[in-house]
């Protein structure tokens, strides 16, 4: 009878290990499955954080871009309708301006970014876009010697080709490479109105279109060429004292660059000499109306001592790249015969005494 027993004792320890071995291998399939689940959820982590490290190491790099090719926007949307001059000005300043110089070292910065996998082909696209803009610089440059009118054309046309497509890549792929990692995106160049970055660049295309708009202003010398009539040199005199004041303004109001583009101090300490013309000639319309003789005498000395400043002023506008601004002032500051010439200043003083 006790056999049975037995069998049946066996049978049950068979049954029960069976069941410790079958929970065994559960749990270690549940251990081994939770510990990929941890790792998967460590290894998320790590990629976001370096996503977001890198985001921030992108940031002040896509500023630096921003404040590079904005300027060159800004002058070639000014010359979508031209001015007078502005083919001159245009060519100076995307051909001698610091958006070039600015451009290629924020590029090299994107460049020594590494990126996590998942944002690499974003910033190849970033790299590939302010490769084509840098390339679209280097053809402006190009241009800088070039003073055949039709410059304006060739301005444009590199612009519009080298930089409104890149320009517009390079933007799709920094916003989508910020909405990647969950951070907002820097200001695009559609922003540009709202801190426009201040630039060689843009201080030159200002320069030489104020001188610009004094050459149109100054036009109306040429009816009174006539130097014996006193109402012609009060005619002249209007012209010059409102063209310089107009000019020197314009010029001393713009935003002045920093850092390696600054106005070198040649340049800078010259700015006055513009408006001070302009009170110049103001003095001299004055003794003209109070036929002051003595008053009359001393403005036209004035005005005849500050072309030589007025040479040097052009000169140190060249050296910083607004050229056709400097060949303008520098005409000025050469004329050869100016309404305060020794015979005609003895005419004057003939008229004013009768």
């Amino acid at each position: 009878m006790r056999a049975p027993a037995i069998k049946l004792s066996r049978r049950a320890s068979a049954i029960t290990l069976a069941t410790i071995t079958a929970l065994t291998v559960g749990a270690d399939i549940a251990v081994a499955t939770g510990g990929a689940g941890i790792a998967a959820v460590g290894s998320h982590h790590t990629s976001v954080a370096d996503e977001q490290q890198y985001l921030r190491g992108l940031r002040p790099v896509a500023a630096r871009i921003y404040a590079a090719v904005t300027p060159v926007q800004q002058v070639l949307d000014k010359v979508a309708e031209p001015k007078v001059g502005d083919d001159w000005s245009a060519r100076d300043a995307l051909a001698r301006g610091d958006s070039l110089a600015h451009l290629r070292a924020a590029r090299r910065a994107l460049a020594r970014l590494q990126a996590p996998t998942p944002l690499r082909a974003r910033q190849s696209a970033m790299l590939h876009s302010t490769g084509e803009m840098v390339q679209a610089l280097q053809a402006l440059r190009k241009l800088r010697n070039n003073n055949n009118p039709s410059v304006i054309d060739q301005v444009t046309s590199i612009g519009s080709s080298g930089f409104a497509g890149p320009e517009h890549d390079y933007s799709v792929a920094l916003r989508a490479a910020f909405r990647a990692g969950r951070l907002p995106a820097p200001r695009g160049f559609d922003a540009v109105h709202l801190h426009p970055p201040v630039s060689q660049t843009g201080w030159i295309f200002g320069a030489d279109r104020a001188c610009g708009a004094a050459v149109v202003q100054l036009t109306g010398l040429t009816k009174y060429r006539d130097l014996s009539s006193l109402s012609n040199v009060e005619a002249r005199g209007r012209l010059w004292m409102h063209a310089l004041s107009k000019a020197g303004h314009a010029i001393t109001s713009l935003p002045k660059p920093l850092g390696g583009s600054a106005l070198p101090r040649t340049l800078r300490t010259r700015l006055h000499l513009l408006s001070y013309g302009s009170r110049v000639f103001a003095r001299q319309l004055s003794a003209l109306q109070q036929r002051s003789i003595s008053s009359f005498t001393k403005a036209s000395g004035q005005i005849h001592d500050v072309l030589p400043s007025l040479r040097a002023l052009g000169s140190a506008m060249r050296s910083y790249g607004a050229v056709n601004c400097g060949e303008i002032i520098r005409v000025w500051g050469s004329a050869k015969r100016a309404p305060t010439s020794s015979s005609s200043t003895t005419h004057h003083h003939h008229a004013l005494s009768t």
